[in-house]
């Protein structure tokens, strides 16, 4: 798994000069934010329907 972040490590950083490179990570962080904020508001979101989900299928067993 590791090498995954080396590799996007990698190729963030030599795609870049190093004149731009503060704009390129500063550029990667806004959308990885933006990235966070939206998988948050879809885990939220379809947090409450599997929970109702979940609930009906733990009626439906006997106690």
């Amino acid at each position: 798994m590791q090498w995954i972040y080396v590799y996007i490590f990698c190729f963030i950083f030599e795609r870049s000069d190093k004149n731009e490179r503060g704009a390129t990570v500063v550029e990667y962080g806004i959308l990885v934010s933006i990235i966070a904020i939206a998988a948050i508001a879809v885990i939220l979101i379809i947090g409450d329907y599997l929970e109702t989900s979940f609930q009906g299928a733990s009626d439906a067993f006997p106690d």
